[in-house]
């Protein structure tokens, strides 16, 4: 399955401290067609041209795969271990588990562990769902019609999921303090 996003060239890109940025994404998501491994391609090159330079290219180095469970849906990047580094949570639709990717802290990431949820798992979302200062993980689980939670035990270790119902086919989940009232955050469920 392939996804591409490209600048539209009829629609100039606004100036940004004198330089034009025009920016050309390209992104491939092919873990569907390999269940076992996530395989994500990401090329992002910059262009920047000025009046008195150059254009200039930054583009990624190659991509590095990293094993996942059975069926990769979702990826969603957060600090799960408090250390300042982004730690990877993956939701596995064949599998009904997410992986946890722990960040080395030097660009690579450990082996995955995983984590049972409801069926068919579809998006993941972290955020600190009881107060605690870590980041929890809310999973929408498509076939199950609910929506799991887990803790974090602050290590990026969780407790085995707890599911509330969520209504038919959930697809996306979202958490947010919605009632602004700086407590914990209630969740957001899309269906399709």
């Amino acid at each position: 399955m392939n996804y591409k996003l490209h600048h539209n060239a009829s629609k100039p890109w606004k100036a940004w401290r004198s330089k034009q940025w025009r920016m050309s994404i390209s992104f491939e998501l092919l873990g569907l067609r390999y269940p076992s491994v996530i395989l994500v391609l990401l090329s992002l090159c910059l262009h920047t041209t000025e009046a008195t330079a150059q254009a200039q290219d930054f583009c990624f180095d190659p991509a590095v795969n990293y094993a996942a469970g059975s069926g990769p849906q979702s990826v969603f990047a957060a600090d799960l271990d408090g250390d300042g580094d982004l730690d990877l949570v993956v939701s596995n639709n064949n599998s009904n588990n997410v992986s946890i990717l722990k960040n080395n802290g030097n660009g690579t990431f450990a082996a995955a562990v995983n984590y049972t949820v409801g069926t068919e798992p579809s998006s993941v979302f972290a955020a600190d769902l009881d107060g605690d200062g870590d980041l929890d993980l809310a999973v929408a689980n498509w076939f199950s019609n609910n929506v799991s939670v887990l803790r974090n035990n602050g290590n990026a270790t969780l407790t085995a999921a707890v599911n509330y119902a969520a209504g038919s086919g959930p697809r996306s989940v979202f958490a947010a303090d919605l009632d602004a009232d700086g407590d914990k955050y209630q969740g957001e469920v899309a269906h399709f």
